[in-house]
């Protein structure tokens, strides 16, 4: 699997799920080690683990839940508003997603 792989594929890409994983799943991940091509650069090496730190979950549901009232209920010309204010009034929670998980 190349970079250029998973960004053409991304609504059917289901594999290397690690960041926050209690069973991470490495199929599909970078090799631990190997090098990487760069247009008019010349390769370069890398080594990492897949299990660690290297792949951190940088979303969640929460962090999207809490960040909505400000990037989509509160900002001029938010191109969700509409909608997202039917999931407002319906749960009468700007964190809905977060108050559920929770």
């Amino acid at each position: 699997m190349t970079l250029s792989d998973a960004r053409r594929n991304q609504k059917n890409y289901v594999n290397c799920q690690v960041g926050a994983s209690l069973t991470p799943n490495t199929v599909g991940c970078f090799a631990a080690s190997g090098s990487v091509a760069i247009d008019g650069v010349s390769d370069a090496s890398y080594t990492y683990d897949p299990i660690t730190d290297d792949n951190i979950n940088k979303r969640s549901i929460q962090g999207f839940s809490t960040a909505a009232q400000k990037k989509m209920a509160e900002c001029e010309n938010c191109p969700y508003n509409k909608m997202y204010e039917k999931f407002y009034d319906y749960y009468g929670q700007y964190d809905y997603a977060n108050q559920i998980a929770l």
